[in-house]
């Protein structure tokens, strides 16, 4: 199965993207930075363009949905979760 994996660059992602490797996963990493580990495939996108995510999506079969503001710290009151929504969707 080819599995995205977005915020492949962070704590949760980097661990996912071992484990579906694997698990026999093809793994296409995506995250706003490129991830420390070369295990497979890294795209550049930000989840809040819709155009990027589409790009990186193509020929996938599943997605896990791990991008997230990781601390609230540095954004104004509610800013964070403005940020972080449209990606989700």
């Amino acid at each position: 199965m080819h599995v995205a994996i977005t915020g492949a660059a962070g704590r949760l992602g980097r661990r996912a993207v071992i484990e579906m490797l694997n698990a026999g996963h093809d793994v296409r990493a995506i995250d706003r930075i490129r991830p420390a580990m070369d295990l497979c495939p890294a795209h550049i996108a930000d989840i809040r363009d819709l155009g990027q995510v589409c790009g990186v999506l193509q020929g996938c079969d599943a997605v896990l949905h791990l991008a997230a503001i990781p601390s609230p710290r540095g954004y104004p009151p509610g800013g964070g979760l403005r940020r972080q929504r449209p990606g989700d969707f």
